[in-house]
């Protein structure tokens, strides 16, 4: 069974109420969704290699960890 299909079978469970409010969920992430992809960087990629130049920070180590804390 693929997810859209498992999706489908829970949706069928639920009662109108928690439909309604997992549709407003949905929106909420399209609307978030649809925000990032237009949103631009207010700097270049010139900028950034600029800026992180000069740093003695291990900036590849930092982004590791985030991502870890994240997963």
């Amino acid at each position: 069974m693929n997810i859209k299909e498992a999706i489908s079978k829970e949706l069928s469970k639920l009662p109108k109420e928690q439909l309604a409010l997992l549709y407003e969920q949905i929106n909420s992430i399209k609307t978030k969704s649809d925000s990032k992809k237009n949103r631009r960087s207010r700097y270049s990629i010139e900028d950034i290699h600029r800026m992180t130049s000069s740093s003695d920070q291990q900036w590849s180590e930092d982004v590791i960890e985030s991502r870890d804390e994240r997963l």
